[in-house]
């Protein structure tokens, strides 16, 4: 109750102590691949049916929304949406609709997981490993317009996806409207969903066990009706790993369209409004567990801190008009949250009045226990009350109502 008490004091002084953060300037570089997300947010627009869509023309077309950092790869000739919760979104007219999909089972812990939504109505879809095939998104349907929406539940880490061809037996018609709040999280397996649907107290890590979808970060966009873009990965670190290799640095990738794809990404495809970031719980490992590494504890949590520090400045730079907030502490973790708040702080007393930051609920029994200790779906959602009600403290009303 105190923690909270304090943090609706702080955001509330510091919405009201100035208007707009400090900007701060930073070159983008454009990628290869387009980065075009699909649809015109101008409703007006007129946009003509079509019977099928290929790959080629999917980033560009107004008959369909993609989400997430998206690309074509030529060599499968189709357009790969890898993150978790990435996938697209059309409205038909017709009984059915079919997709050209291929999926990758990267390293054998299961294959690809897609929920489908139509009108609103989800199945789960279990892609087949390393070669295209046709998949029945939904048929049988009434007259009428439908809507149906595909989303990744599985990580890039061990899964992923493409689509190369998706046609109707009737019309497909101009894409939704897209959501005018944009979310962006960064985080580790905790914000994939690693084991997020599992049995509770499961052991071994399987890709039908987890979903995306069944975290905190994509019950708190839904709850804002926003879109929300997933940079996620198993292992993700800032500092090292436990074992004290670098290579799950998310510094090094944050600005990429993926661990897949190494071209850089161009931020002002997809703005976002609020970013999140969830980074720290492996660190925490390497900063208490590592026996190789010759820094002592204390030396290894100053790198943290001047990495995360690092992060954190380059996303203000990213995103000069965005909404930060740091969260940390979904594991119990107890070393680093300390040094995550004070980063937040300190950006705050240098001026920067839209960073915020705050621990968020631990799964603190057996029964909320997912796959290999990590938050089951019920400890996601009390983690998303968590950060809802501070993002709702924290952010204008103009602004979540966008």
């Amino acid at each position: 109750m105190i923690k909270k008490l304090l943090m609706f004091i702080m955001c509330f002084t510091l919405l009201f102590s100035a208007t707009s953060c400090i900007s701060r300037g930073g070159e983008d570089s454009s990628p290869e691949h387009s980065g075009d997300t699909g649809a015109s947010e101008d409703d007006s627009e007129e946009v003509l049916p079509v019977k099928e869509i290929v790959y080629t023309d999917m980033l560009s077309s107004k008959n369909i929304n993609f989400f997430g950092r998206n690309y074509v790869n030529e060599s499968l000739g189709m357009v790969e949406f890898d993150y978790s919760a990435a996938g697209f979104e059309t409205e038909f007219t017709g009984t059915k609709l079919t997709a050209t999909m291929y999926g990758k089972d990267k390293a054998g812990h299961g294959n690809t997981y897609l929920s489908v939504f139509v009108d609103g109505d989800e199945k789960i879809l279990e892609l087949e490993s390393n070669k295209q095939k046709d998949y029945v998104l939904c048929e049988g349907l009434g007259e009428g317009t439908h809507r149906v929406k595909v989303l990744k539940r599985t990580e890039l880490a061990f899964t992923q996806a493409g689509i190369s061809r998706i046609w109707s037996d009737g019309d497909i018609l101009k894409a939704p409207a897209r959501r005018k709040l944009k979310f962006e999280f960064y985080g580790d397996s905790i914000t994939c969903g690693y084991g997020s649907v599992s049995e509770i107290g499961d052991k071994g890590f399987k890709t039908a066990t987890e979903s995306a979808l069944s975290t905190y970060a994509f019950f708190t966009a839904e709850h804002f009706n926003a879109e929300c873009n997933f940079i996620s990965y198993s292992g993700w670190y800032v500092t090292k790993s436990i074992d004290g290799t670098e290579g799950g640095d998310i510094s090094k990738v944050y600005d990429k369209y993926s661990a897949a794809n190494t071209d850089e990404w161009d931020f002002s495809s997809y703005v976002a409004d609020i970013v999140v970031v969830n980074i720290g719980a492996n660190d925490e490992n390497y900063v208490n567990l590592n026996v190789s590494d010759k820094n002592t504890k204390g030396e290894r949590i100053e790198y943290f801190d001047v990495k995360y520090t690092a992060l954190i400045t380059n996303l203000r730079r990213k995103y000069p008009n965005a909404y930060i907030f740091c969260v940390t502490g979904m594991l119990g973790e107890n070393t680093l949250p300390n040094t995550i708040l004070s980063v937040a702080e300190l950006k705050q007393l240098d001026g920067d009045d839209k960073i915020f930051a705050t621990t968020l609920y631990a799964r603190d029994n057996p029964s909320e226990l997912g796959t290999d200790g990590h938050p089951s779906e019920s400890a996601h959602r009390k983690a998303a009350n968590d950060l809802i009600e501070m993002i709702t403290d924290c952010v204008p009303a103009e602004v979540l109502n966008k």
